[in-house]
């Protein structure tokens, strides 16, 4: 049985947030999220390769000649007939132009997938709920009012769909490609890679430590006051005809 009261309170921790998540998916539909993470690992690598597309072409048009001289620019200039330093920044500029717009065009695929993939599993659940609701004994029913019951189907689906879903699959691409893009600042330059991991590290220290507890704190203020705003409001707009025969009107837009 749907336990109202749970579901009106929800839970601040990660990990069992996740795990409820997780298990509210299907078997298919877990397959389906799998097959959508490493489309997300496959973007967040092209997005640090169009990262690192954009310094060859940099570096030629601000030091040619030390570009020139790295052995992997090397080896690549004797294929290509040894280019005049004019010609290099013509191919590395539409090298870096073709990776732009891979790493766009996959990502616009990438997320036309996860959208619908959250309104197909926002459609299943939603209809789940929905009979679920309708299918419950009189007794059960009776113990809550309409508001909250449409807030369990219309409400909680939504968010776990829209909410859940994406943000999990966006917060592991944006640790991925901070993670490659680390990796590949340590690679060019171990000195200034690891000053910016440090800054990384600290900075995720605070907002874990520090700046987390008072957001979720201000959600939760922010969630409580939505529902009870929208109790409120359906009942008040529900007897407006009551309101206005007793002249309440200034009494309950005060409280609203």
């Amino acid at each position: 049985m749907i336990d109202v009261a749970e579901n009106s309170q929800g839970s601040t921790s990660l990990i069992p947030n996740i795990k409820a998540g997780w298990h509210m998916l299907t078997g298919p539909e877990r397959r389906r999220m799998s097959v959508l993470g490493l489309m997300m690992i496959a973007e967040s690598t092209l997005k640090t390769a169009s990262l690192a597309a954009i310094v060859p072409f940099v570096m030629s048009i601000v030091d040619p000649d030390r570009f020139l001289a790295n052995p992997w620019v090397k080896k690549l200039s004797a294929l290509f007939g040894e280019p005049s330093p004019s010609q290099l920044l013509i191919w590395t500029g539409i090298f870096a132009l073709i990776v732009l717009l891979a790493k766009n065009a996959f990502s616009w695929f990438y997320l036309r997938r996860q959208n619908e993939f959250q309104a197909s599993c926002e459609v299943r659940l939603g209809k789940f709920m929905m009979r679920r609701v309708l299918q419950s004994p009189y007794a059960w029913v009776s113990r809550f009012n309409s508001q909250q019951l449409r807030v369990v189907v219309m409400g909680h689906v939504p968010v776990w769909a829209r909410g859940f879903i994406g943000t999990l699959l966006r917060s592991a691409g944006d640790a991925l490609f901070a993670t490659l893009t680390i990796a590949l600042l340590l690679y060019a330059n171990p000195v200034a890679g690891a000053v910016i991991c440090l800054a990384a590290v600290g900075f995720s220290l605070l907002v874990f430590k520090v700046i987390r507890p008072v957001i979720e704190e201000c959600a939760q203020a922010k969630r409580i006051g939505h529902l009870q705003g929208t109790v409120f409001g359906t009942q008040a707009l529900a007897g407006v005809k009551d309101i206005k025969m007793t002249s309440g009107e200034i009494f309950f837009a005060d409280k609203y």
